[in-house]
């Protein structure tokens, strides 16, 4: 389940991009996410750094490797 989580959030990345470019603000993907159902966002952002899927450019914003 942690997988289709990631796979959502890549997703919800994907789809923000068009808004807001490259870089993802952490609050908006947090709260896609939430109104998604994912509850434990953090902890997937963070894995999904762990493992090079994404990482922070800056303070506060993701983006896809």
């Amino acid at each position: 389940s942690q997988r289709s989580k990631i796979r959502t959030l890549i997703d919800l990345i994907a789809e923000m991009e068009k808004s807001f470019g490259k870089n993802i603000p952490i609050q908006d993907l947090k709260k896609a996410a939430e109104e998604n159902g994912i509850e434990d966002v953090e902890q997937i952002i963070r894995k999904m750094k762990e493992e090079g899927v994404i990482f922070e450019p800056k303070p506060g914003f993701v983006q896809k490797v």
